[in-house]
């Protein structure tokens, strides 16, 4: 099974945001292992490129094997398994010789052959294709195949970054307008060792694997020699692991001049001293996970919240200057117009600078998805309802809650991040 030129492709999903940044670090992983062992690489990210049939006939041109990522809901956004699917038909009608496989999250949660792809692979592919392709043996009659999990990060390859076009760099608007400045995708960690209910990462991942400080370090220092601006934390939970995380952090501080602005993702369990390594290393944003203030939601999703420390937490960080984000769910079966309320209360008097509020979502490979009737896990998520018997709010007021909260919000908030921009600048470099 010797493919010498191997096309990668993420496709479009279902609906494109007005506001997009990211890229998949699958890919570049795939891509830089399959480079070393002499493979000829390239990538069409149909999420950023406007897709065609004849846009990948002129890719497909050369390419002996077609590497498709089907991504997990809602991690882009959207999820591209359809899309993925008619890329999939569209590459056999222009070669039928050329080799499809489906690869990603996706694929992992399934575990099952799709009609659509010669191959199915699930679990950690990253180092896989190399090995694969050079294999001197035919493509095998069983159309999914399990990769396995990782042992360790240590194997990963630096991520091809090269390979990675402006707009993929830069971001977008729905108009196509770069808008900031270089930007990069980082990964240090994969896992969580909380137990949210609702967390589908559970389906592909039971245990936190860490990257060497080495090659965190070595990979810093390219994104800086490269001139990018902003890097995203990619982990699942970055502080998982807090004397880790304050490592990395120490690494960034060492480097970074202040050339890069970092935004990362953290539950609420961390301390001071992470907050002031983080604002040395130039963390300028933290994401965090609160979901809920209700005590009987917090226990259904498996989530213990000290709402006086976090609320110490956000005051700390605030007057360090970093942007906080937090981020509540509704939905669950204890959530009445009154909680939903205690929860506004809460956000508009911490000093959180952005809120995302969204719906309670069964997605396959959490928990709740495994308490959904069978008739109902033939879909990859289920959004709860009282329609469904899932919540006491009906879908409509749901909806009309969620649109209360984040007006309400962020009405007590234009001045507050006027003034903390004055102060400190904005949470990251743009044009």
């Amino acid at each position: 099974m010797n493919y010498q030129n191997v096309l990668l492709i993420y496709p479009g999903p279902d609906e494109i945001k007005s506001y997009r940044f990211g890229y998949s670090l699958l890919l570049l992983y795939i891509a830089s292992d399959l480079r070393s062992h002499g493979h000829n690489v390239s990538i069409a990210d149909y999420s950023v490129l406007s897709y065609s049939a004849e846009d990948l006939a002129e890719r497909c041109a050369s390419a002996d094997a077609c590497i498709i990522e089907l991504d997990a809901f809602p991690l882009k956004r959207a999820v591209n398994f359809r899309n993925g699917e008619t890329v999939a038909r569209d590459i056999k009608k222009i070669n039928p010789e050329i080799l499809t496989i489906a690869a990603g999250k996706q694929c992992s949660l399934s575990k099952t052959a799709f009609d659509s792809f010669d191959l199915v692979i699930s679990g950690d592919t990253e180092v896989y294709f190399s090995e694969m392709f050079e294999k001197d043996e035919p493509v095998p009659d069983s159309k999914f195949i399990s990769a396995g999990t990782l042992e360790s990060l240590a194997c990963l390859p630096m991520p091809a970054w090269d390979l990675l076009t402006m707009e993929q760099i830069c971001g977008r608007t729905s108009t196509h307008n770069m808008h900031l400045k270089p930007s990069a995708l980082f990964e240090t960690s994969r896992g969580c060792p909380g137990k949210c209910t609702f967390c589908q990462r559970h389906g592909w991942r039971d245990r936190v694997l860490t990257l060497p400080l080495d090659a965190i370090e070595e990979r810093f220092r390219y994104l800086l020699e490269h001139g990018i601006r902003n890097v995203w934390i990619a982990d699942d939970n970055f502080a998982s692991n807090l004397d880790f995380a304050k490592s990395v952090l120490r690494v960034f501080s060492r480097l970074n001049n202040g050339q890069i602005k970092i935004s990362l993702s953290a539950w609420v369990h961390i301390d001071t001293e992470f907050l002031d390594l983080a604002k040395a290393a130039g963390v300028s944003v933290i994401s965090f996970g609160i979901e809920t203030t209700s005590i009987k939601s917090q226990s259904f999703y498996r989530k213990r919240i000290n709402l006086d420390k976090l609320a110490d937490t956000l005051g700390y960080a605030d007057r360090l200057g970093i942007y906080t984000v937090g981020n509540f769910i509704i939905g669950s079966p204890f959530d009445t117009e009154e909680s939903v309320m205690d929860d506004l209360d809460f956000a508009i008097k911490s000093p959180l600078d952005v809120i995302n509020v969204k719906r309670l979502d069964y997605m396959n490979g959490s928990a709740l998805f495994e308490t959904l009737p069978e008739s109902c896990r033939n879909e990859i998520h289920v959004f709860a309802s009282q329609e469904n018997g899932l919540c006491a709010l009906p879908d409509s007021e749901i909806k009309r809650l969620s649109k209360k909260f984040a007006q309400e919000f962020n009405r007590t908030r234009a001045r507050k991040i006027l003034s903390k921009i004055e102060k400190f600048g904005p949470p990251y470099y743009k044009e």
